[in-house]
């Protein structure tokens, strides 16, 4: 199902520099992403928060799940659609 983005959407993103989107994902996508990104980054738990999050960068590129959600066409036209 494609997303649609309104305008006031838009607008408030511009004002904000922000925005959230209810439902956007489905609990199930959401709960999968989860359940991913902790798998990859278990073993980094006990590293400093800075060595955490370098191990965390791009996690698109370990995992083909990740990539896949990365790159879902909803998400890159709304991120389009904002920029």
């Amino acid at each position: 199902m494609k997303f649609l983005i309104l305008d006031a959407q838009i607008n408030f993103y511009l004002d904000n520099g922000f925005i959230e989107f209810e439902n956007f994902f489905s609990k199930e996508k959401i709960q999968i992403l989860e359940n991913t990104i902790d798998t990859l980054t278990k073993k980094d738990k006990k590293l400093p928060s800075i060595d955490q999050y370098k191990a965390s960068h791009d996690l698109f590129r370990k995992s083909e799940i990740i990539k896949k959600i990365a790159l879902d066409t909803n998400l890159v036209n709304t991120a389009k659609a904002l920029s």
